[in-house]
């Protein structure tokens, strides 16, 4: 019988995870000269990233600084590359902060979500800047109020998706049915239209300022990565919270999923809203 793999300490899961942070924003710089330029202006590029790609790409006062004026520039520069960096690399961007600065966990379980518009980058290349602009514009000008009639929030945007919270696993399930129906009926253009995909989790993730890192976030944004176009995917412990509350939400099992940096599949769920009859 195969002994059970142990987990690495969590101070070498944090080491690891910073380490990802860094090639993150290492990778950036080295593609992107005028990048390298506007962070060499603001004072905290380490010049010596120039001849030793393996250097820390980085230097500030402290690294929780230097990676926050670094997001800062990257997305100034361009808005969609947060989104092309992937949800994952964000998310060990912020696994930085935890490592340098630590975090304290949230005063009970909440429900973590994110979203993620299908096809962003490809409407960008068809359509242009301007245009992909107007649609992550468009995006937050709708979601943001429907989150807080539902008592969540968003705590970031990553290029065309974001990261949200709610109180409950059932705010958080009819907040992205609310907003899934809220998109299906703006009047645009089908191809102006936006094509979005949700995942949900529950959990008590550590809070580093206004940011939320941990296992759980990554559960949740990979569920989000297992979604399709208008897709709402939820976990267990989603399910376990609502079975009998939501009358009117169906909630259907998908399977076992295989998600990346999990060892074992991850049973998932889609959440429906069920149509009235006539």
């Amino acid at each position: 019988m195969t002994a059970p793999r142990q987990r690495p300490p969590r101070s070498e899961r944090l080491r690891t995870l910073a380490e990802l942070g860094r090639r993150v924003v290492r990778r950036t710089i080295l593609e992107d000269p005028e990048l390298r330029e506007q962070l060499d202006r603001i004072g905290i590029l380490n010049p010596e990233i120039r001849t030793d790609p393996e250097a820390d790409p980085l230097k500030a006062p402290t690294p929780r600084l230097a990676l926050a004026r670094a997001i800062t520039a990257i997305a100034s520069r361009d808005r969609t590359y947060l989104g092309s960096s992937g949800v994952g690399g964000l998310e060990a961007l912020a696994a930085v902060l935890e490592a340098e600065g630590g975090g304290a966990p949230v005063s009970g379980d909440i429900c973590i979500g994110f979203t993620d518009i299908v096809n962003f980058t490809a409407y960008t290349d068809a359509r242009g800047d301007e245009a992909a602009l107007d649609m992550l514009q468009r995006q937050e000008a709708i979601t943001v109020p429907i989150l807080r009639s539902r008592g969540g929030s968003v705590v970031k945007t990553l290029g065309d998706g974001l990261m949200m919270r709610f109180p409950t696993p059932h705010a958080g399930v009819t907040g992205i049915l609310d907003l899934f129906e809220r998109l299906d009926a703006e009047v645009v253009e089908d191809e102006d239209r936006i094509q979005m995909r949700a995942g949900l989790t529950t959990g008590r993730p550590l809070e580093v300022g206004s940011d939320l890192v941990g296992g759980d976030v990554n559960l949740a944004a990979r569920v989000t990565a297992a979604a399709r176009a208008h897709q709402l995917l939820v976990t267990e412990s989603i399910v376990g919270s609502c079975a009998g509350d939501l009358p009117d939400i169906a909630f259907r099992s998908r399977g076992r999923r295989r998600l990346k940096g999990f060892d074992e599949k991850v049973p998932l769920w889609e959440a429906t809203r069920i149509e009235a009859g006539p």
